[in-house]
């Protein structure tokens, strides 16, 4: 059975935006006289999701939906992060001294913002949103919102308190890495337009932190951002990886809208409850995920490889994109194949696991040239000094 995710997402978008709809005039009956209920770019702010998932509104729809509103609401509370920065999405950030704190917020007849805090006005700092260049929906940032900092101090076997003073010093050099994100995006753009196309619809924000005790990753509760864990040695193809990677669960999120129609059980219940492999603590729902994102990754990095001309990279880039396909291998089989299908999807469900696990283990099968590297021990995040240590580059192209 043939699956079109372009379908899925359509309903998947219309009925997100419906639901973000339906919330918002419940929280306000006139919050449509500030904003254009027909615009549906606004329905798809990730914080909005952030808002709506959590149990703490630690960010006000007013602060939220001031840049995408008519400015008639001039008088309100924002909220500072831990680094002292209130976000204004599709406004601007605003940085202060006064980190997680709550102060009011007033745009001026003359559109000027004044801050004050117990009556004394508070100096602060305004810096524009910084977009790709490649696509002007697309925010690149390192301020990490007050939702957002939740999935850092709950970080399953991290130090909560750990966590909190890592959120609040987190900062990175944007001008470093966001040329190889537009890189990486323009390349996307130029070679793969259709699936281009999925990622503008689904991914409105990238959030880059560094930590070397952490890993990438989308959720559900923001959808729309991904957060990506760069280094010095993230380069352009680090950010094609992990862009197809993260913004193919923002996809997937929204294809998979009605997440309960594809499961016969709870979708969060743990793969190691169906099979035999009671050390599988993944939820169901995610490893379907994983097989769709895994699927993307290895589909697209074949093509790029078959087709030299698409890529402009020297010997090394070449080599870590070939490494960072490779590793795939190892993410084939990740126990959902081995478990009864009626035993936790339902038709629909199996249908749509068959089709993206046949794809990706056809791709596999029909490519031996591009996994027969020494990937046996390698880590889970990808370590181009581990590739090609195994598997020395010298020794590749002096065999080309």
């Amino acid at each position: 059975m043939e699956i079109n995710i372009d379908e899925l997402l359509d309903e998947g978008q219309d009925y997100f935006i419906d639901l973000i709809k339906r919330m918002l005039y419940n929280e306000d009956e006139n919050i449509f006289d500030r904003i254009d209920f027909e615009n549906d770019n606004i329905f798809t702010e990730p914080l909005l999701f952030s808002y709506f998932n959590s149990e703490k509104k630690l960010i006000s729809l007013d602060q939220i939906l001031f840049g995408y509103s008519n400015k008639s609401r001039r008088k309100f509370s924002v909220s500072s992060n831990d680094r002292g920065v209130i976000f204004l999405p599709k406004h601007a950030y605003l940085f202060t001294n006064l980190c997680s704190d709550v102060l009011d917020f007033e745009y001026t007849e003359e559109d000027q913002i004044v801050l004050t805090k117990d009556g004394h006005q508070v100096d602060f700092r305004l810096e524009e949103i910084r977009y790709s260049s490649v696509c002007e929906t697309i925010e690149i940032t390192d301020s990490i919102d007050s939702f957002a900092s939740l999935y850092f101090y709950h970080w399953a076997g991290r130090d909560e308190q750990e966590m909190r003073k890592f959120v609040a010093a987190s900062e990175v050099d944007l001008s470093t890495y966001a040329p190889m994100i537009d890189e990486a995006l323009g390349l996307l753009k130029r070679v793969f337009p259709k699936e281009y196309a999925r990622y503008v619809r689904t991914m409105r924000r990238i959030v880059l932190f560094s930590n070397n005790r952490l890993r990438n990753f989308a959720t559900r509760s923001a959808q729309g951002t991904i957060f990506l864990n760069v280094n010095e040695y993230s380069n352009t193809t680090f950010f094609l990886e992990e862009i197809i990677h993260q913004a193919s669960h923002c996809v997937f999120n929204m294809a998979t809208y009605n997440t309960q129609s594809y499961f016969v059980v709870d979708p969060d219940d743990t793969v190691a409850q169906y099979s035999n492999d009671k050390t599988d603590h993944r939820g169901l729902y995610g490893a379907l995920h994983g097989i769709y994102t895994t699927g993307q990754i290895v589909d697209l990095f074949i093509q790029l490889l078959e087709s030299d001309s698409n890529l402009n990279f020297d010997r090394e880039m070449r080599y870590e994109l070939m490494g960072r396909l490779a590793v795939n291998k190892n993410r084939h089989n990740i126990g959902l194949e081995a478990i009864s299908w009626e035993t936790i999807f339902t038709s629909k469900g199996n249908s749509l696991f068959q089709y993206y696990y046949l794809k990706l283990d056809q791709n596999i099968e029909n490519n031996p040239k591009h996994f027969k590297y020494d990937v046996e021990d390698h880590p889970i995040v990808f370590s181009y000094w581990k590739f090609e240590h195994d598997n020395p580059i010298d020794q590749y192209f002096s065999n080309k």
